[in-house]
Formats: C-alpha cells, sequence, structure tokens
C-alpha cells in the first residue's frame, strides 16, 4: 500500500492518477505505484495502518512490523489531536524498534 502526497485542493486529480482513495486532506492511498507522476508531490510507501490510544500502543504495532533496513533511514511523524506524546516521541520511539528489529 502507498502514500500519495497532494496539494490542498487537487486531492480529485491526484485519486485519478494515481487509481487510488482520499483517506485523508492531502492524503490518497493507492497500491500499484509507477515510476512517474505528476500530481503529487511524495508518496511513500505505508507498511501498517493502526489505531492507537497511546505510546506503548504505537510501540506494540511497530514491534509487528518485520524489515530489513540496510544503511541509513529516516522516520517521520505527522499527527494531530492530543495526546501525551509529541511528533519527536514517535519518531524516536519508531527509529529505536526498526534499529533492535533490524
Amino acid at each position: 500500500m502507498y502514500l500519495a502526497y497532494s496539494i490542498n485542493g487537487i486531492e480529485d486529480i491526484v485519486e485519478k492518477e494515481v487509481k487510488g482513495e482520499k483517506i485523508f486532506n492531502q492524503r490518497i492511498k493507492f497500491s500499484k505505484p509507477k515510476k512517474n507522476y505528476r500530481s503529487p508531490y511524495r508518496i511513500i510507501k505505508l507498511y501498517k495502518i493502526f489505531l492507537f490510544k497511546d505510546l506503548d500502543d504505537i510501540n506494540d504495532n511497530i514491534k509487528k512490523i518485520k524489515l530489513k533496513i540496510r544503511g541509513t533511514f529516516k522516520v517521520e511523524c505527522e499527527r494531530k489531536g492530543n495526546h501525551s506524546f509529541n511528533s519527536v516521541d514517535v519518531e524516536m520511539n519508531v527509529g529505536n524498534a526498526f534499529k533492535q528489529n533490524g
């Protein structure tokens, strides 16, 4: 599964181009990537979608993802809402879990 990032207001164009569906503002989920797209400004691979209540829920779900990571990598977190943790907490926890598993 993949996620295309769209400029606000052109999600419908991106949906048609990637043959996907809008799941959030400026985010379109799709399954079959090709090399070159014109409309999305970024495409990422989704490994897992899950609901969470706290950082422990996130950590438990991340531990279930099996990835072979070679070299350097980057974890980015975009989050909305009120939580007892921030995006940097998530990035550090996910990064450390991948280092330990990978």
